[in-house]
């Protein structure tokens, strides 16, 4: 009888829970091809959505490879009694160019903090590694250094065995558990992934569709388009919460775009879609006009400020024409 692969790590959490997911990714990390890569671990609490926490970790790795760092990611969703739901990510970044120091910068204020706040997220933890081989100069550093020197790569294919366990599988609100990026160096795929999803419905949906087609299994098909739209739609909100736009705002934005919604709509879909719990309320609509306000106010305006006002678009898509 074959017996089960176990390590320290493993014993002590239960045994292993996924041997095929683990054996994937350990080849992964040993075929990376990145020229000096680092291993970052980041631990996402303080919601229950899953959602939330995949738009965070994609988030976090967009937000490397658009400021100059190659990134690739594997992780798992957890279940327990003390953190609830929550999710373990590691990230491989390429620092042969440039290194990420403001995107792992954990202080207040910084990307990560300001982040979590966004997302209704407790503090982004980074886990340092344990092993003082990862240290530098001493001091205890917040990423590992995948390389074969001094048995450094062999102790991070050790330490991400952790995500494998069997602790804290039970009860997880989704059918898949792990999941990762393609680790592939592609940068123009990437990018037409990236083009398809901020351009509009009518480029966005087709892409998937083809995609989907070729499989020949309509249910399959409805997940991509399910996931395409959803992309879009994540995308959408996104941008307006980035720039601060009020649910009145948000509402002509999806409108420029093709999508009609009330401001009902908006504020659900904001605090329970798409994850921006709180948003709403913090950003409300402005009052309506009073129109005998406004009548008073149009009295006491002197004749250039009326011709100003007159010569003004009345909504951001239109001109008024004389």
């Amino acid at each position: 009888m074959k017996q089960e692969q176990t390590s320290s790590i493993l014993s002590a959490n239960g045994g292993l829970h996924s041997k095929r997911a683990l054996k994937k990714v350990q080849a992964n990390l040993q075929n990376h091809g990145l020229k000096r890569a680092i291993l970052v671990h980041i631990v996402l609490t303080g919601s229950q959505s899953v959602q939330v926490y995949r738009d965070t970790y994609n988030d976090i790795a967009d937000h490397l490879r658009d400021h100059g760092s190659r990134c690739e990611y594997f992780g798992c969703m957890e279940m327990d009694s003390v953190k609830g739901l929550h999710a373990h990510v590691f990230y491989v970044i390429e620092t042969s160019k440039k290194f990420p120091h403001a995107t792992l910068d954990v202080t207040d204020g910084a990307w990560l903090h300001k982040l979590a706040e966004r997302r209704g997220l407790n503090r982004i933890h980074i886990a340092k590694p344990q092993n003082k081989m990862h240290d530098a100069k001493g001091k205890q550093q917040l990423f590992a250094r995948l390389t074969e020197e001094d048995g450094k790569l062999a102790d991070c294919l050790e330490r991400i065995e952790y995500l494998y366990k069997n602790r804290s599988k039970e009860g997880v609100p989704c059918r898949e558990i792990y999941f990762n990026s393609e680790f592939k160096a592609n940068a123009a795929k990437r990018a037409a992934k990236k083009a398809i999803a901020s351009d509009s419905p009518a480029a966005a949906l087709p892409a998937a569709q083809e995609e989907a087609i070729s499989t020949n299994e309509g249910e399959e098909m409805s997940d991509k388009l399910k996931a395409a739209a959803f992309k879009y739609m994540s995308g959408l909100y996104k941008h307006c919460v980035e720039a601060g736009m009020n649910v009145k705002e948000i509402q002509t934005h999806l409108a420029s775009r093709g999508v009609n919604r009330s401001l009902f709509q908006v504020k659900q879909e904001l605090t329970h879609e798409f994850g921006f719990p709180g948003y709403a309320e913090a950003h409300p609509a402005p009052p309506k006009i009073n129109l005998s306000e406004f009548d008073k106010a149009i009295d006491r305006m002197t004749g250039r400020e009326l011709r100003l006002l007159m010569s003004q678009p009345t909504h951001p898509n239109e001109r008024m024409y004389t």
